[in-house]
């Protein structure tokens, strides 16, 4: 996805700023960055709400969260650089197309 039309959807989905809002659970968090670096949330009608989550992880105790699949874990780790624009973080990465 070109920089700009990145910039532009993350505006949209996250008001400029890439955080988990306080009324978002981890589920929606990840769907919003799933949105934003792919264009769609596949799991987007499946998301739990911050009370949904809450209750499932009192009842479900865990050593982790409990993720929809592998891209959704991937995202969470990327969380802190998400906010770097694709291009750069491509270079950053040593991905750079060559």
């Amino acid at each position: 996805m070109a920089d700009e039309r990145w910039r532009a959807r993350r505006d949209e989905l996250f008001d400029g700023i890439i955080e988990q809002s306080e009324d978002e659970s981890i589920d929606q968090f990840i769907g919003r960055m799933r949105e934003l670096e792919t264009g769609t949330d596949p799991h987007h009608d499946e998301r739990r709400t911050l009370i949904e989550e809450t209750t499932f992880d009192l009842s479900m105790p865990t050593l982790g969260h409990d993720f929809r699949d592998t891209q959704d874990a991937t995202l969470w780790k990327m969380r802190h650089s998400i906010g770097l624009e694709p291009t750069l973080r491509r270079i950053l990465s040593g991905r750079n197309g060559h």
